[in-house]
This record gives structure tokens, sequence and C-alpha cells, in this order.
């Protein structure tokens, strides 16, 4: 079976929608293709309700709008009708939740990485890779550029939303 899973880069658009509502497309891709899904996203004083149609499926999820990491299940869910769980309520395999043998993140580069994603600034995680970014005061998007080693990213988005990014990205590098 083809595992799809939706680019990290696309991620910052589930999280834009469960913020402002509307609707959107967002691409999954395998090894051997890429799928649609389409999903609006019905905002009330308490829920951010995500109806998500694949193909001939639909499916609806219901997210308290207080929690700041919606998007992630959003994402889940968009993920498993495409892969085929939401109806058979297949565990996800671990090896499609992460990596093996991934290393958390110190606490100190949880620190940092928290006060630079609030208030802009660079820090150094580890010898050979820097983290900088830019923010205005005005509004909460943020520019990241990470370099680590040879490699240089660029990352865009919230505060909250790039730093699970940037978190991410440095747990698949240390576990490469």
């Amino acid at each position: 079976m083809n595992y799809y899973s939706i680019p990290l880069a696309k991620q910052e658009l589930l999280y834009h929608m469960l913020q402002v509502g509307g609707a959107a497309t967002v691409h999954l891709h395998s090894r051997e293709q890429v799928i649609e899904a389409s999903f609006t996203v019905e905002l009330t004083e308490a829920q951010a309700i995500s109806k998500v149609q694949l193909g001939q499926h639909t499916g609806t999820l219901a997210l308290r709008r207080s929690n700041l990491a919606n998007h992630l299940a959003l994402r889940d869910f968009i993920e498993d009708m495409a892969n085929g769980r939401h109806e058979s309520a297949a565990p996800r395999p671990a090896s499609a939740c992460q990596p093996l043998n991934t290393a958390p993140l110190c606490q100190a580069t949880l620190s940092e990485l928290n006060r630079v994603t609030k208030h802009g600034g660079s820090f150094s995680p580890w010898q050979g890779a820097v983290i900088a970014v830019h923010a205005q005061p005005d509004h909460d998007g943020r520019t990241a550029v990470v370099v680590l080693g040879n490699a240089t990213r660029m990352f865009c988005g919230g505060s909250s939303a790039l730093h699970l990014e940037l978190a991410d990205h440095l747990i698949q590098h240390q576990a490469a």
C-alpha cells in the first residue's frame, strides 16, 4: 500500500485554515503519485469543524479552537483518509508516525527555539548548526533560516507553527 503524506511545508496551510476558516485543497504525496484532498473549515466560537473530501470519501472532524496543535490532528485525519485507515480503524504504523531512533531535543535547545520563534533572533543548537528567525513586532508572521552543515532551509509561518516545524526539522536532522 502507498503511504500518502502531506508535506511539512503545506501543513502551514492547515494551520492557517483552522484560524480563518474557508475552503482549500492540499496535495498528498506518495512515492508513486500525488492525490488531492479538498476541505472546508467552519469556525464556531468553541470549535473548528473540518469537512474533508478525498475522491468518493468524506469525513468530518470537530476540534476545539483553543488547541494550537489542531493542524496536526487535521493532517493526521486527512492522511488517514488517504491511506484507508478511516474505515478500517487500523492504527497508524510506527514508521509512518516518525522515524525510528529519533532523539528528542534537549530542554536548552527547546527553550532557545521557543525564544527565537516568539521574539526573533538566532542561536546555534550544536556545532555547525544555526537558526535565525526574523520577527516583526506588529504581527505573528515569522521567517526562519536554518543552516545545518552545508544545507540551508527557509521556513515561514506563525510563531507556534514555525516552532513545531523547526523542532521537527531538527529532530529529523539529529536522527539522520
